[in-house]
């Protein structure tokens, strides 16, 4: 994931999403990656989708408990 986050510190988020997509279709569930995703898109919204965000954040958190129960 060095990539995507040479992207991302570059803000070229297009090529950070495109990146993470690709990682998530050869990984599968990845709950790193589920938490990028999630950052990502609220960066991309220049922090104003607050709500999304939270919602995209619970996803993932609910992804990942799915992926490794008690």
């Amino acid at each position: 994931m060095p990539q995507a986050t040479e992207e991302f510190e570059k803000g070229d988020f297009d090529a950070c999403h495109s990146i993470l997509n690709k990682l998530s279709k050869s990984r599968g569930p990845d709950p790193k990656l589920f938490h990028n995703k999630a950052i990502l898109e609220y960066v991309r919204s220049s922090y104003t989708r607050t709500d999304e965000y939270k919602k995209a954040m619970k996803d993932a958190c609910a992804k990942v408990c799915k992926l490794f129960p008690e």
